[in-house]
């Protein structure tokens, strides 16, 4: 495969500053290099502070947020690029150069590592189970939601029974980031920030606009539903100046891919674990008698990476000069440092079947040593189960209802009013975007801003109406959809 077309630098739409005028001007970044200055200045990066990572809601500033995760996880990206840029092996096979590799392969990396929580929803992993869950209810009997006229009942029967279904029912926050670094950020065109080709490539985990098939089964990228049909020509655009290869009906993904999913993965399995820590939930020691627990259950010997690992983290446990706040920073260490070897050794390993999608393993996970299923198994039983994490969930799943519901109630009345509300009530921006895809879909010249103010929501499609909400819901931080909820409800005024 050529990686000139993997760091691709062409854009959704050309820039209107060239490389040479930016040089003029003493900017001597890179295409791609650019690409981080426009995602770490946006207001949807900002809103990743308040945005739940695993305790939703949470008032301890120990514990964390998206934002201080993805900046972890941009940490073990950068970790991964300088291993490579000294590799050999990695060298020859692509043909690029050191500095290529710690200038462009380390932009984009970069980039997709900061993104890749962009589309989350508020109140964690559990805020996309509750839109799904929410628009699932609503396409099991659509002829029967009273909220709906007639005609509107009909629309969103033939909407549930389409391929634009599971944009809503399979909702997932990779599709939803796309959305949001290629459109939602508006600025008059439908463009967003408007990143490089190979920025968004790496970005995207599932590069697939037809629905997942489940984990387990099948390629990899088809694990999850990770395009929305509003940005298939952004898939294929993608496609096309990185050179993607097909895998059958998949669409192979773009190798670093799989680093910023291994550093994602590092980081929320290692730092998960430490949060519990540090709420005392477990213990240091606790953590290498899991792992040998797990391997005699499933008659896994460890090798010799295995055992030092295990040694050195029991090694500090029993320390009785060495502090607790060290004994966490160790153990982080000791994990780190053995995950990131695991997933450095697959990558430059498989390359040549990650390239031509022979490969469909995460990169931490292929390890005959299976450390990460083990802190998988350990992070669910200790903290994603416990009954503070939730019951905070719980709450966050009311207050997403909460807001679908007063809003389908005011976009789909029969009273002017109440629609125009709704628009007043809903982020501007996140309307635009809908309304100038609808004006572009029927052929009008016209400009969304122009048009905003005596656009009527009722002309509308079904599908554009939930569009706009699915949006809007997903951008919220989880203290603004708190508040929201709460203002909407009537139970807090200001």
């Amino acid at each position: 495969m050529n990686w000139k077309n993997y760091l691709s630098s062409r854009r959704l739409r050309d820039s209107s500053i060239t490389m040479a005028e930016r040089q003029s001007h003493n900017d001597f970044r890179t295409d791609i290099e650019s690409d981080f200055g426009r995602v770490i200045f946006s207001s949807a990066c900002r809103r990743l502070h308040d945005k739940t990572q695993v305790f939703p809601l949470t008032t301890d500033d120990n514990i964390h947020s998206r934002l201080t995760h993805s900046m972890e996880v941009m940490n073990i990206g950068q970790s991964f690029v300088f291993t490579l840029s000294q590799s050999e092996k990695f060298k020859k096979h692509t043909g690029l150069d050191e500095v290529t590799i710690l200038r462009d392969l380390a932009a984009a990396l970069k980039v997709a590592c900061l993104v890749h929580d962009i589309g989350n929803p508020p109140f964690g992993h559990f805020g996309e189970t509750s839109l799904q869950q929410y628009f699932k209810n609503l396409f099991k009997c659509p002829l029967g939601a009273k909220e709906f006229s007639l005609r509107d009942r009909w629309s969103l029967l033939k909407l549930a029974n389409s391929p634009v279904a599971v944009d809503y029912t399979q909702f997932d926050g990779n599709a939803e980031g796309l959305r949001v670094l290629t459109k939602l950020q508006f600025i008059e065109s439908l463009d967003g920030l408007n990143l490089t080709c190979a920025s968004l490539g790496a970005f995207m985990k599932y590069p697939n606009a037809c629905g997942k098939i489940g984990k387990g089964k099948g390629y990899i990228g088809m694990h999850k539903h990770g395009v929305l049909t509003t940005e298939s020509n952004v898939l294929k655009m993608v496609q096309t100046c990185c050179d993607l290869p097909q895998n059958g009906k998949a669409i192979v993904r773009h190798p670093l891919s799989f680093l910023m999913e291994a550093a994602d993965s590092i980081c929320y399995l290692v730092m998960d674990i430490e949060d519990g820590l540090k709420k005392k939930w477990l213990k240091v020691g606790d953590v290498p008698e899991m792992l040998e627990e797990y391997a005699r259950q499933k008659n896994i010997a460890f090798n010799e990476e295995g055992i030092g690992l295990c040694n050195l983290v029991k090694k500090d446990a029993k320390d009785k000069e060495m502090t607790e706040r060290k004994r966490i920073m160790n153990l982080r260490t000791h994990l780190m440092g053995y995950l990131i070897n695991v997933a450095l050794t697959n990558f430059i390993d498989n390359i040549e079947e990650i390239e031509n999608g022979g490969y469909g393993k995460e990169l931490i996970e292929d390890d005959n040593n299976n450390i990460a299923r083990v802190l998988k198994n350990i992070s669910r039983r200790i903290i994603l189960d416990s009954r503070e994490v939730i019951s905070l969930e719980i709450t966050g799943q009311a207050v997403i209802n909460g807001i679908l519901d007063a809003y389908v109630n005011m976009l789909f009345s029969d009273v002017e009013d109440l629609r125009n509300r709704a628009k007043r009530l809903i982020s501007k921006t996140i309307f635009l975007v809908t309304l100038q895809e609808h004006l572009e879909l029927y052929g009008d010249n016209r400009k969304a801003d122009d048009v905003y103010e005596d656009f009527d929501v009722k002309d509308f499609t079904v599908e554009e109406r939930l569009r706009i909400l699915r949006d809007y819901v997903s951008c919220m931080t989880d203290k603004f959809a708190l508040n929201h909820y709460r203002k909407l409800s009537g139970q807090q005024i200001y």
